[in-house]
């Protein structure tokens, strides 16, 4: 299934679990989404806490997220 919805992915660059092989299927199922890179290993939100809350932040003040709510996207799909 397919999730209309906004997510992002951060990755660590260092990490070879989420490869940019796979970005385009991330793009099928999450048309919404976008990927952001960290300089870190696999857990950018333990090695680089600040930078990775910094990009949380940025992310989740961008206008068209204002007023989302909770499974507001799931909604709208129906489910």
């Amino acid at each position: 299934s397919v999730y209309e919805g906004p997510v992002l992915f951060v990755k660590g660059s260092k990490s070879r679990y989420v490869r940019k092989a796979h970005y385009d299927r991330i793009k099928a199922l999450f048309p919404n989404s976008e990927v952001e890179e960290i300089d870190t290993g696999h857990w950018p939100h333990a090695e680089a806490a600040d930078e990775f809350l910094d990009l949380l932040n940025e992310w989740y003040a961008r206008p068209e997220l204002q007023g989302l709510e909770e499974g507001h996207a799931m909604k709208e799909q129906g489910q």
